[in-house]
């Protein structure tokens, strides 16, 4: 993080916990954080705007327009991209309103939830990889970090969550195995 000072920084998924922390930490450090996101945080949302080294900027991660729309945004606002991060994690499971949620627990997950949860998750890191790639290249420089999580090195631990009413989704530890890989 020290090294970020002056930096470009575009986080996708940065209205969520490990995201917000992320760019609070990237802005500290004098690091110019764009909040890539497809929720818009009202409690962050306070903090970006007081905040001169944040700015939010509406991203959904599985549209190759938005994606190269947010690449020509800060192009040519900062004439530069030092660092990408793919940190989104989207959501399947449709509830009654029509709202995405996280998947549900192995005997529950349906074949269609668990495919479209593989494509919207990895899918979206294989194309604002692919796009921010071909800018870094052209541009001669720049870096993508893949946030991941502990379930993507070891099985899950089905015990953690006993008596909790919460679960540990396969295909969230599938996903986030892929990303290491």
């Amino acid at each position: 993080i020290v090294m970020i000072k002056n930096k470009v920084v575009i986080l996708t998924g940065g209205s969520g916990l490990i995201g917000q922390a992320l760019c609070k930490s990237i802005a500290k450090n004098n690091g110019y954080v764009i909040v890539a996101d497809i929720i818009e945080n009202n409690e962050f949302k306070k903090d970006i705007k007081n905040d001169s080294n944040m700015e939010y900027y509406y991203l959904n991660v599985s549209s190759q327009d938005s994606i190269n729309n947010i690449i020509k945004y800060c192009d040519k606002k900062f004439g530069k991209i030092d660092v990408w991060i793919n940190n989104a994690y989207l959501k399947t499971t449709k509830n009654s309103k029509n709202k995405r949620e996280y998947s549900d627990d192995f005997f529950n997950l349906s074949y269609e939830n668990f495919c479209e949860s593989v494509q919207l998750n990895q899918g979206s890191i294989f194309l604002c990889s692919k796009f921010i790639s071909k800018y870094f290249l052209k541009q001669g420089y720049g870096h993508i970090i893949n946030v991941s999580s502990i379930y993507g090195l070891i099985a899950p631990r089905f015990e953690i969550y006993e008596n909790t009413g919460m679960t540990m989704p396969l295909d969230y530890a599938m996903n986030k195995s892929a990303i290491i890989h």
